[in-house]
């Protein structure tokens, strides 16, 4: 079976192609009826999928996914963190005991093209006009809905309010942060806009929806996973804002699994033979271990080592490390062409083999 979910702004679909051994092939484009972010509807269609073959009395089966999240979270390489994608898992794995044989492995988007356009086609916001694409009204996990009586207003919600009725929190510090900054926050079709120096309005956003903003912008469909800092510029970028986008950006990045990890990258300048190593920490002591092993131990020791200004490549211990080997260190912006932050390394024994032929030629 292949399996597509899709999330966009006009909606969110699943696209299901079911292949049996005999050839037959069953097709099936479901739309949500609810709000989902991409990840959230990779495992919405997983589980449509599951339930479809139960109905259908399949015994074995094999998932076909192009969602890495997905694939890894099942294969045990990803660990599940948030409290949602908990509750996902833990129900692909109860329906999975249901199955002789069950299986999920990850394939490139080209090899799901037919799921992806049934996904597709159900996210489109004329898809309620299509009475084949069926529609799934709720979640396929329980998704717990606290009361807002329950729970502190938030700046945005105490914001729209002021605007609206004039009403202030009860909170003194609040309320005067609310007088001095009024002036820079409008409502407009009953959604609070933050005005900019350099951008247009910006549409404020609650908890909930900074969440869903933060999600799709870092790993959804254009997802590049950028840095924190990166990320919180690029959704102010789309026109939305919430007063802590930054920290939050920091804060989701560092729950990222895929971004949780370093490569460090040694190239030789005259051969262009690359020396890298994946690293869960970037640290002094890390690079002093890469340069000893990867470089040294294996090629000899280094004429000059170039690096970028990243305070791992120029602590003091690095320094003292390379001047006790006689290893000149020098420094080049983040912009050379060759750098982005990896090490370029330049031998020193094949500089002066070729010197040696020079000289004697």
């Amino acid at each position: 079976m292949h399996v597509d979910g899709s999330a966009t702004s006009s909606g969110a679909g699943v696209g299901l192609v079911l292949s049996a051994p005999d050839g037959r092939s069953f097709e099936r484009s479901l739309r949500f009826g609810f709000q989902a972010t991409n990840n959230e509807a990779e495992y919405e269609a997983l589980l449509a999928g599951l339930r479809l073959a139960l109905e259908m009395q399949v015994n074995a089966i094999h998932i076909l996914t192009d969602s890495q999240l997905v694939a890894e979270q099942l294969s045990g390489g990803y660990e599940a963190r948030e409290p949602t994608m908990v509750k996902y898992l833990a129900e692909v794995k109860r329906l999975a005991f249901n199955f002789s044989h069950f299986m999920v492995s990850r394939v490139p988007r080209s090899q799901n093209e037919r799921a992806d356009e049934l996904a597709k086609l159900a996210s489109r916001s004329d898809s309620k006009a299509q009475p084949e694409i069926e529609e799934l009204p709720f979640h396929a996990i329980s998704v717990s809905v606290i009361s807002s009586a329950d729970t502190h207003t938030t700046c945005v919600q105490d914001m729209l309010h002021f605007k609206r009725d004039g009403i202030l929190p009860a909170d003194e510090a609040a309320a005067r942060r609310i007088r001095r900054m009024q002036a820079w926050y409008s409502e407009v079709n009953e959604r609070l806009y933050k005005r900019s120096f350099s951008h247009p309005l910006l549409r404020c956003l609650g908890p909930e929806e900074a969440q869903t903003v933060l999600t799709e912008v870092h790993e959804g469909i254009c997802g590049e996973h950028i840095a924190g800092r990166t990320l919180a510029y690029k959704i102010l970028c789309q026109g939305y804002y919430w007063p802590t986008m930054s920290r939050d950006a920091i804060s989701y990045i560092q729950r990222c699994d895929p971004c949780r990890r370093y490569i460090i990258v040694g190239v030789d300048y005259f051969t262009k033979w690359a020396e890298a190593k994946p690293l869960a920490t970037i640290t002094e002591r890390q690079v002093e271990k890469f340069v000893w092993k990867n470089i040294v131990t294996r090629f000899g020791l280094a004429r000059t080592i170039i690096t970028d200004n990243g305070s791992q490549f120029a602590s003091m211990r690095l320094q003292e490390f390379y001047a006790n080997y006689g290893i000149q260190l020098r420094f080049s912006s983040m912009a050379h062409p060759q750098m982005n932050g990896l090490a370029e390394v330049t031998n020193r024994s094949i500089l002066d083999e070729l010197k040696r032929r020079v000289s004697t030629a």
